[in-house]
């Protein structure tokens, strides 16, 4: 079967058409990302269905390109809709009914991006073919060593951020992640198609060989009755990754007691240990400069390879905290901004930005980061799965119950789909709140009219919370069961001990993760 896949809107300057579209339709496109080696880069707008419409234009972080970029943008001295690219299950079969049907079609091309990787086979034909052959291309070579052909050109790779669903151009990781055949899939990362009732679970490059999820267990802030307000991070920090424990997560607190800046605390911990991973849980990102934000984060991922793990939110925790992040303009629409400016620049070696809120000229970070950091966001409201289905690669929430954990899983996943993106199944957590046995009441107390507050909906609010060890394996179960994997346990308020607490924590709970 052939179907339109998308349709080509070139232009000589792109930032231009980019903001063009955007007033025409009411809708601005998502930055897709550069045709590495052909000096061009894309903007996507989805159209309706599965296709879409490529803004391309001149890419000016890339130098001059050795041949004319492609669709014909040099020649260009106004945008203009200069072609089509159609999809196909079956690309040799396609060129030949197009050459029997008179159109001049030249061999496909086999193509693949710098890591080796299967792509489905599309074919792709544009108005060029008037000044010179067409040519489609199969991405994936098919060969053992998946490398590149000698004198064959780059392909035009979708990385991070988003790409659309069945583009030209599209990564294999979407095979791994689905299961499906590469011509099927939701990649690269993840295009848009129909909503599940439930994702398949399979074999994925961050599972398991057996196809299991990757369960991994973090902690968050453990204080210790009758201790100071002293946040005790070093202690903390090496406490865990003598215990084989997987990561520490900090909160974005600003007026509690004992508490420090997230990442001022990850730079910290970094310091005092070797493997153990750091999160911030969330980190509130509108009223941060971003490009400060992604230095920091920059520095971080240097200093800790792999071990970095951002997770941002839209507004802080506690209301009192609010007068510390003012925003100008909805809290909703910075955020957005932000947080592509801050992918944007741990990307690329040069960022120009003109947005409603935030505007660079060739800002830049360094080192970049040697793998793209995973941007994380949080939130439970149906608002904040579109946004993480559109925008983020992971969602972390709270006070959420496995039946919310399915239906935002879900949620997400339309909403990536619709955005023409893939989220990595295993990319899906939440935080545990374990009440010890000894909490005393009126800590109990505090907690349930919090929570009354905050989940009204909820018929009972100690079903929020794990209430014993074995209470919280029995909610783990429950959220691994409904797609998530990734969880960040802490207890109801103060421990007796802490390093009996985290002795229990890796008693009753490791055994869980998998390895």
């Amino acid at each position: 079967m052939t179907a339109l896949d998308h349709l080509v809107y070139a232009a000589p300057d792109l930032a231009a058409a980019v903001e063009r579209v955007a007033e025409r339709t009411g809708v601005r496109p998502v930055e897709g990302g550069p045709h590495v080696g052909l000096g061009t880069r894309n903007h996507l707008l989805g159209v309706g269905g599965r296709a879409y419409l490529e803004i391309v234009g001149p890419d000016p972080d890339q130098p001059e390109p050795a041949a004319p970029r492609p669709f014909g943008v040099d020649d260009l001295a106004a945008p203009a809709l200069v072609g089509w690219a159609v999809a196909t299950a079956d690309i040799d079969a396609a060129v030949a009914r197009a050459r029997a049907a008179g159109v001049g079609l030249d061999d496909a091309r086999e193509m693949s991006p710098a890591a080796p990787r299967r792509h489905a086979p599309d074919l792709a034909a544009h108005p060029a073919a008037a000044r010179r052959p067409a040519v489609p291309h199969r991405l994936g070579n098919g060969r053992p060593s998946g490398g590149r052909a000698a004198g064959r050109p780059a392909p035009l790779v979708r990385r991070r951020p988003p790409v659309p669903r069945r583009a030209a151009h599209r990564t294999g990781r979407a095979r791994r992640r689905t299961g499906r055949p590469a011509g099927r899939t939701r990649g690269p990362d993840r295009a848009p198609g129909r909503a599940r009732t439930r994702p398949a679970l399979t074999v994925r490059a961050s599972e398991r060989s057996d196809g299991r999820m990757k369960i991994r267990i973090g902690v968050g802030d453990v204080p210790e009755r009758g201790a100071a307000d002293d946040p005790g991070l070093g202690g903390l920090a090496a406490d865990l990754e003598a215990r084989g424990i997987d990561s520490l997560w900090l909160s974005d607190l600003v007026s509690a007691p004992g508490s420090v800046d997230p990442l001022v605390g990850m730079a910290y911990a970094a310091g005092r240990t070797e493997r153990l991973k750091l999160g911030t849980g969330v980190l509130v990102l509108p009223g941060r400069n971003p490009a400060v934000v992604a230095a920091q984060l920059a520095g971080l991922a240097a200093l800790a390879p792999r071990r970095v793990l951002p997770v941002f939110g839209v507004r802080p925790a506690r209301r009192g905290d609010r007068p510390v992040f003012p925003v100008d303009g909805g809290r909703a629409e910075v955020f957005e901004e932000a947080l592509q400016v801050v992918r944007a620049l741990l990307t690329r070696p040069s960022v120009t930005h003109r947005g409603r809120f935030f505007t660079f000229e060739d800002a830049s970070v360094a080192p970049l980061p040697a793998k793209p950091l995973d941007l994380w966001l949080g939130g439970r409201v149906p608002a904040a799965m579109d946004r993480i289905g559109r925008l983020g690669d992971g969602w972390l929430a709270g006070t959420i119950t496995p039946a919310d954990a399915e239906t935002g899983r879900e949620r997400i996943l339309a909403a990536a789909d619709r955005a023409g993106r893939t989220i990595d199944a295993d990319h899906y957590g939440t935080y545990l709140t374990i009440v010890p046995d000894d909490a005393p009441e009126r800590t109990v107390d505090a907690l349930l009219t919090r929570l009354r507050a905050d989940r009204p909906d909820v018929a009972d609010p100690r079903d929020l919370v794990c209430w014993s060890w074995d209470d919280a394996r029995e909610h783990l179960r429950r959220f691994i069961d409904a797609g998530l994997s990734k969880f960040v346990v802490r207890p109801a308020g103060r421990v007796t001990s802490r390093p009996a607490w985290l002795d229990a924590f890796a008693a009753e709970l490791l055994p869980v993760e998998n390895h």
